[in-house]
């Protein structure tokens, strides 16, 4: 029996001695640093940096209390008094007292928080007062509509730049237009992707000569928001074009043309110039074919009226009709030959010698040429005159059966089919013998 009892109290003591063994081991584990020196100042939340999702939260240091920190961070939960076991960043080692600002994000909208800044030092926590800050409440989008611009008789473009997305993905983007104001996605609508930022949008299916009014639009989660109004007013759909100067006029025809800066928003499908004796000509007058499309073409104006004034547009047809140029103006000429006539040398009692300068046969060959002259003014070919030759250019005549003293005048003529024409006159003094 005594054997027994002695080794009960030989485990009773072993025991014991564990005990006081593990409590001294506790008692000697590393402690925070003592005194004030360790005090942690948490910084004021901006609340200007709060947003849905994130918050930018800034603390200070007095001081490391002599001691080297290992971790430093901030800590947060939607329940009071989080800690390390909670959400929490780590922005590592600090050596020296100071302000440190770390940017929270993946956070639920609409929801207070608290959240406390902390420090290790070896195996020791310390954290700051807590704090809290709530975040902002999912809300509408907003969104801003761009100018109106490319605009045609059945489409235009705008779009749109969403600033914010409320906190919620942006789903859908595009514009929406009406005849009536403030229109609406239950209006006709583009579909234009889906985030935030620019977007162009496609407006089409439009009427001619119509005023129409125009919003972007951004939907999320909460609801769909609308940029500002916008106006419009589609294209009347008619070409615009101008008509070429007249050019290379003859008796019988002339050279005009066009030139289409603009379909209208349809294609050109026929294209030229109208002309009559009466003003605004319309292509149920006399006009030209001349090929589709836009740009300049040339138009070929015949079977004119000699010495006729005509008034000529270009026009230009689409599907929605024609459209006519500016009206312009000319007259064709009257077929007469042009002629000078060469001045007068070799003056003699009974003789002279002139010619002439052909430089336009009026569109008909000339037949006939030479000078004429008259003791009256103006001598035509009824007169004493020369005949030499035909054609076009430069001719001499002989001036011949003159009279000493006598006063005459001369003037080169040219005759084609149409008539005779006459240089200017030009006058001289036959010498006078004795």
């Amino acid at each position: 029996m005594k054997k027994q009892t002695s080794l009960i109290t030989t485990a009773s003591i072993f025991t014991i001695a564990l005990f006081v063994l593990f409590s001294c081991e506790k008692d000697k584990a590393p402690q925070p640093p003592s005194g004030n020196n360790n005090k942690i100042t948490f910084a004021v939340i901006n609340t200007n940096s709060i947003s849905y999702r994130s918050a930018s939260i800034t603390c200070s240091i007095d001081t490391l209390g002599g001691q080297n920190i290992y971790q430093h961070g901030f800590c947060w939960d939607t329940q009071e008094n989080p800690d390390i076991t909670k959400d929490k960043t780590e922005l590592g080692t600090m050596n020296n007292a100071g302000v440190f600002t770390n940017d929270l994000t993946d956070l639920q909208p609409n929801t207070k928080y608290y959240i406390k800044a902390y420090v290790t030092f070896n195996y020791f926590t310390i954290y700051s007062k807590q704090a809290t800050f709530t975040t902002n409440p999912l809300s509408s989008p907003t969104v801003t509509t761009d100018e109106v611009t490319n605009i045609t008789a059945i489409s235009a473009v705008s779009g749109g730049n969403i600033t914010d997305d409320g906190g919620s993905s942006i789903t859908a983007r595009g514009v929406c237009w009406s005849t009536s104001q403030n229109p609406t996605i239950i209006d006709s609508h583009t579909t234009d992707g889906a985030g935030t930022g620019s977007f162009t949008s496609e407006i089409t299916g439009l009427e001619f000569s119509t005023n129409y009014y125009v919003r972007s639009y951004a939907t999320n989660n909460v609801s769909t928001s609308y940029g500002s109004e916008n106006s419009f007013t589609t294209n009347d759909g008619i070409p615009d074009l101008a008509t070429t100067e007249i050019t290379n006029i003859t008796i019988n025809s002339a050279v005009s043309g066009g030139n289409i800066t603009d379909d209208g928003g349809f294609s050109i499908t026929n294209r030229g110039v109208c002309w009559s004796t009466t003003q605004n000509p319309t292509i149920s007058d006399s006009h030209t074919t001349d090929g589709i499309g836009t740009g300049s073409y040339t138009s070929e104006l015949s079977e004119l009226d000699i010495n006729t004034n005509y008034y000529v547009r270009a026009y230009a047809t689409n599907s929605i009709g024609t459209a006519y140029g500016i009206e312009k103006n000319f007259t064709t000429n009257d077929g007469l030959p042009e002629i000078t006539t060469t001045e007068i040398t070799n003056i003699t009692a009974n003789s002279a010698v002139s010619g002439g300068n052909i430089t336009d046969n009026g569109g008909f060959s000339i037949t006939a040429r030479g000078v004429c002259w008259s003791t009256s003014q103006n001598p035509t070919i009824t007169d004493s005159h020369t005949t030499d030759g035909n054609g076009t250019g430069i001719f001499t005549s002989n001036i011949t059966d003159l009279t000493g003293g006598d006063t005459y005048h001369v003037r080169a003529y040219a005759t084609n089919n149409i008539g005779t024409a006459y240089g200017n006159q030009i006058s001289f003094i036959a010498w006078q013998c004795g």
